[in-house]
């Protein structure tokens, strides 16, 4: 019987880089092989090692929150963490009626709505479950944006923390997984703005305006001077490519640094099923 050595693998690149086609590939692949094969795609509500869609309230905020309620909510959508109470807002609004005033102040809770040290706890907290998932299943996980675009996104862009703290803080998350074989599988454009041109005509304008603000007009964008434009996200993807590639090469032969132009789909393609096939 065929056997998967690694039990999650991390599709991992900045937007545009083609990590949809990576993960599908991957998906398709494996699951020829196997039957127990887990997929997530970038906002996929129950991704195992990240949140989408999920609010943190402190003991005492939930409290307020429960007195602006006009419903209950089902112990279904809250999970108690140490210091206070994670409420799957998505999954909620997808199965319950509530009040759309109710679910925007939710929203504002959004776990990454919140300060950088309430932020790397929850993440660390997931990755944690994370690892008691794979303890208990010989389920093979394939996701994407989890490792390293959204702890990156959060990390860099919002709160410019250092890029050695983010290092540090995103091996502890690979550490916390080390031990059931990960592999990261991290797709680098060769040409990082032509690349961004190609997702932008993919994608709504409303797309590049929010990405582009998130990028350039937060802590990293005015620590550095970006401008709110074309320039100033390819300043800051370069710097995180360099720290992403960084964090990659200190994961070892667990981690596959794929570079690729716009019109090498197929090449890279044959890469990630030559990796793939080494593990099986």
């Amino acid at each position: 019987m065929i056997e998967m050595n690694s039990r999650c693998i991390f599709i991992e690149g900045i937007p545009g880089a083609g990590k949809t086609t990576a993960l599908e590939t991957v998906s398709k692949m494996i699951q020829k092989q196997l039957s127990n094969v887990k997929t997530f795609y970038e906002g996929d509500l129950f991704q195992p090692a990240d949140y989408e869609g999920v609010a943190f309230f402190s003991h005492e905020a939930f409290e307020v929150l429960l007195t602006k309620l006009t419903t209950t909510i089902e112990a279904l959508y809250l999970e108690e963490v140490e210091d206070g109470i994670l409420i799957h807002y998505k999954a909620l609004l997808n199965n319950e009626t509530i009040d759309e005033r109710q679910f925007e102040y939710i929203s504002k809770h959004d776990v990454y709505e919140q300060d950088v040290t309430v932020y790397q706890k929850l993440i660390l907290y997931k990755w944690a479950q994370f690892s008691k998932t794979l303890e208990s299943t010989e389920d093979v996980f394939i996701m994407d944006c989890c490792l390293l675009q959204n702890p990156l996104t959060m990390l860099q862009a919002k709160f410019d923390v250092s890029a050695s703290e983010i290092k540090r803080f995103i091996i502890e998350l690979f550490r916390m997984i080390e031990k059931y074989n990960p592999i990261v599988l991290y797709i680098l454009p060769r040409d990082i703005r032509s690349s961004l041109q190609f997702v932008r005509t993919q994608r709504s304008n409303e797309w590049f305006t929010f990405v582009a603000h998130y990028y350039t007009q937060q802590n990293f964008g005015k620590n550095h001077d970006l401008t709110n434009d074309v320039d100033g996200v390819v300043y800051l993807l370069k710097s995180r490519v360099a720290l992403e590639k960084s964090i990659c090469q200190s994961f070892g032969e667990k981690a596959y640094i794929i570079e690729r132009t716009q019109d090498s789909w197929n090449e890279m393609e044959n890469t990630i099923t030559s990796i793939i096939s080494s593990h099986l």
